[in-house]
């Protein structure tokens, strides 16, 4: 590979550390209002496996069960239509379909998720494609078309760069996630950095 490649590589992945060591106090806020809106039957209570404290009343769940209800209380759904008339059968159709693929990827559960995790720091949706299983193309040939999605992301497992003023001006964003090893060795990824990983490493 080329140094100045390599180079920036070692530089790139070295922000990436900074910037998530930089995005910790908003790791520990988030814990801590999740630990107070579960309650004191969250975790084990301290080191003495007491409880710290007895809450009667938990306002702060109240609090975020009405705003998750008045954000999201229902299945999103779009309305299509056109102004030319000859279209308007297509609408209605493409209509149809979208408000049908939403209710297949459960676009609620993930908006509902969103807004609690906005309520308790940020909320993250990550929009991509994802399988829809294999379609015949020809006599000896499959392939997977992939459908739209939309996945949240904790920010316990997602980056971005801090040297930027604004987030119009990022240079990366991204999270971590888990993938089968087989899908790994599958040809994607650049065989030389790979060849050294094991499942256990």
């Amino acid at each position: 590979m080329d140094p100045y490649q390599e180079n920036d590589r070692s530089r790139f992945f070295k922000s990436i550390e900074s910037s998530f060591r930089g995005i910790e106090w908003a790791r520990n806020l988030n814990r801590s209002l999740i630990e107070e809106y579960t309650g004191n039957g969250y975790g084990t209570g301290g080191t003495s496996g007491r409880v710290k404290y007895e809450q009667l009343v938990n306002l702060m769940n109240q609090t975020v069960d009405a705003y998750t209800m008045a954000l999201v209380a229902n299945r999103p759904r779009v309305m299509v239509t056109s102004v030319d008339p000859n279209l308007r059968y297509f609408a209605k159709q493409y209509e149809l379909a979208v408000n049908r693929m939403i209710e297949q990827i459960g676009l609620e559960y993930t908006l509902k998720k969103w807004v609690l995790d906005a309520f308790f720091c940020v909320g993250i949706i990550k929009v991509h494609m994802a399988d829809a299983g294999l379609v015949q193309i020809q006599p000896d040939r499959w392939m997977d078309p992939g459908q739209p999605f939309a996945s949240n992301i904790s920010i316990d497992n997602f980056v971005y760069d801090l040297s930027a003023t604004k987030y119009s001006e990022v240079k990366y964003a991204g999270d971590m996630y888990r993938i089968p090893f087989a899908d790994l060795k599958s040809g994607i990824f650049d065989p030389e950095r790979i060849k050294d990983l094991t499942p256990t490493s």
